[in-house]
Order: C-alpha cells, then sequence, then structure tokens
C-alpha cells in the first residue's frame, strides 16, 4: 500500500511539473507571437519610413548641386535642409524597437528561464 501511494505521489509530481511547464510555455507563446507580429510591422513601418526620407535627402542634394550658379542663401536653404533630414533619418534608424527588439528577448532568456531551465534540472537530479 505505502509502495502504490509512493507511486502515485512521484507520478503526480510528474505530472505537476509537466503542468507548470506547459503553462509557462503557453504563457510565453501568447506573449511571443504577438510581439514578433508586431515586431516585424514596426520595423517595416520604420524602413518604409527611412526609404521616404533618403529620397527626399537625395533630392535635396540634387536640388542644391542644381542650384551652384543660384544665390547663396538658396543653397545655404537646402545644405540646412538636407542636415535636417539626415539628422531626422539618424534619429529615426537608432530608434530602439523596445520591447520588440530582439537584445530584449535575450535578456529576458538569460534572466527568467535559463534560472528556471537550472531549478529544473536541479530538481531532475534530486
Amino acid at each position: 500500500m505505502a509502495y502504490q501511494f509512493a507511486l502515485h505521489l512521484n507520478s503526480l509530481k510528474a505530472d505537476v511539473y509537466f503542468l507548470v511547464t506547459f503553462f509557462i510555455a503557453i504563457i510565453l507563446l501568447s506573449f511571443a507571437y504577438p510581439m514578433f507580429i508586431t515586431y516585424a510591422r514596426v520595423k517595416e513601418h520604420r524602413n518604409k519610413l527611412l526609404e521616404k526620407l533618403r529620397a527626399k535627402y537625395n533630392k535635396t542634394i540634387r536640388m542644391q548641386e542644381s542650384s551652384r550658379k543660384k544665390s547663396a542663401r538658396i543653397m545655404l536653404e537646402y545644405y540646412l535642409d538636407s542636415l535636417r533630414i539626415r539628422a531626422e533619418y539618424n534619429d529615426l534608424s537608432n530608434l530602439n524597437l523596445y520591447p520588440f527588439d530582439v537584445t530584449v528577448i535575450n535578456k529576458l532568456i538569460s534572466s527568467i528561464l535559463f534560472p528556471m531551465l537550472i531549478t529544473f534540472i536541479q530538481q531532475l537530479i534530486i
């Protein structure tokens, strides 16, 4: 009778570990899937904006080069406009897509899931 109870207890313990692991996996997947979908769309939108800024910058540079025979004031305006567009481009390209950045996911895995994995392995060994 005690042997059957011990077998039942070990079976129950394994079921609890499985259910906890399954529950954690479902929570992580319910977070990860929408995050990756949103990250892809945000990145696509940012790339379109960067492409528009790139075209606008190239147009401004062409206008500046074609206006060499015009007044210095017009050339200065084109130059300042190109500097403004370049600064805007750099700001947008350096924009961190937090929490949709891959480095954030790596930090999540290393800080949360890795200790949980070590604890799980310890429980299996003991």
